[in-house]
């Protein structure tokens, strides 16, 4: 028999430096670290990462960078601005979006 609430699993994202990253599912703990990291509420920070449905980079970048360390304790924000080139942002914005909307 099927569990009635899954545990949703981490999605994996193959950054500029040709390593896989672990991106957690959306939980409470990482709810409250973005909120801590933006200093709003969780709904304000999908709002500004959405603005217009264009991303805004630095809310892109300071996001990935609160979901990674989640599994990657050893990435800074720098290294997380280096590690997304021009040809992998609207990837790495879809897999946060589908995260968080549990796709």
């Amino acid at each position: 028999m099927a569990e009635i609430l899954e545990t949703p699993k981490p999605k994996i994202l193959k950054l500029a430096d040709g390593k896989e990253y672990k991106i957690p599912p959306l939980n409470l703990n990482v709810m409250a670290d973005i909120q801590e990291e933006f200093d709003c509420d969780f709904i304000e920070v999908c709002k500004k990462l959405l603005n217009d449905n264009k991303p805004d980079f630095s809310v892109l970048r300071k996001a990935l960078y609160v979901l990674l360390r989640q599994n990657h304790p050893e990435v800074t924000i720098i290294d997380v601005g280096k590690l997304v080139e021009s040809n992998q942002l609207t990837d790495v914005f879809q897999a946060i979006i589908n995260m968080w909307v549990n796709k």
